[in-house]
């Protein structure tokens, strides 16, 4: 059926140029699932693909839906899941208030434009609680963290989004909260768990879940959430989470009275330096100075 919808156009559009860019016909683009008259008429826009018959060209372009996704964002100048988060972590890790006000902004002029939409409340509430770690006198408003909390606490199936979210929003919960949480996260019926980029989001907010319970001098959920990520064994190329990791099981032990795992943490810091990421290492080196103190 004939659409001129413009996001039917960018959808054709965008496959069109993925196509061309690796080097497919028509023929082999569509072979097995439409014709080679259907997918022309989709690439010009002028009718629609059920969810079946595009999955199915995608993979015929050998494009995945992460991709597709990343560049029919920008088309919309819609932010990408993934670069968005990059952005607010960026921002939290070089201090930067203001950058995370401006996000915060962007968003209210989103809910202004769709004030119905559920994501852009909970993105509003998940920015303001990064922005309440860096500055001590921002408040979130008790209403917007049971709210949040009640969205969490009735997800069934948790994807990246959820995973997300719940990393940027561990400082307004409780630890009786955030275990109920994260046991959830990580509940072995999730059907996307095993999900490249499920699963190594999971891990990024776990370990900033340890680093929080060690911290609040909850050390039985943190030894918990420690044991649970060895088990998993957190790929050699996600070198900098084996290694946040491995700094959050000396502080463990640190904060339990070894003072021999002071010496670990100082050579997990020194890795650090070593490989430019000296953000994290200046983080690192404050925490140690409290420590040595």
């Amino acid at each position: 059926m004939a659409n001129s919808n413009k996001t039917n156009d960018n959808i054709g559009e965008i496959y069109r140029n993925f196509r061309k860019s690796k080097g497919f016909s028509q023929f082999d683009a569509s072979y097995g699932t439409i014709s080679v008259s259907q997918l022309s008429s989709f690439e010009n826009g002028n009718s629609g693909l059920s969810v079946k018959n595009f999955l199915s060209i995608l993979q015929n372009i050998n494009v995945t839906t992460f991709e597709f996704e990343y560049a029919y964002n920008k088309t919309l100048n819609s932010t990408d899941e993934l670069l968005y988060s990059m952005q607010i972590s960026e921002a939290f890790l070089s201090h930067n208030i203001r950058k995370l006000k401006s996000i915060s902004k962007d968003i209210d002029n989103s809910i202004k434009k769709s004030p119905q939409k559920t994501k852009y409340k909970l993105d509003k509430i998940s920015v303001e609680a990064v922005i309440a770690i860096l500055d001590k006198d921002y408040i979130v408003k008790k209403e917007n963290i049971i709210y949040i909390r009640n969205y969490l606490l009735e997800i069934k199936e948790w994807g990246k989004f959820e995973i997300l979210l719940l990393g940027r929003c561990i400082a307004i919960f409780d630890a009786v909260t955030l275990s109920i949480l994260a046991h959830n996260m990580i509940n072995p019926i999730q059907i996307t768990s095993n999900l490249h980029y499920t699963k190594h989001s999971t891990v990024q907010t776990l370990l900033t879940l340890i680093s929080t319970f060690i911290e609040q001098k909850q050390f039985g959920l943190a030894l918990e959430f420690i044991e649970f990520l060895e088990n998993i064994n957190i790929a050699e190329y996600h070198m900098y989470d084996k290694l946040t990791l491995k700094y959050n099981k000396a502080l463990l032990r640190y904060k339990q009275g070894d003072i021999s795992a002071l010496v670990e943490l100082e050579k997990c810091q020194e890795i650090l330096e070593y490989t430019d990421c000296f953000k994290t290492a200046t983080i690192v080196d404050e925490e140690l100075k409290l420590l040595n103190n």
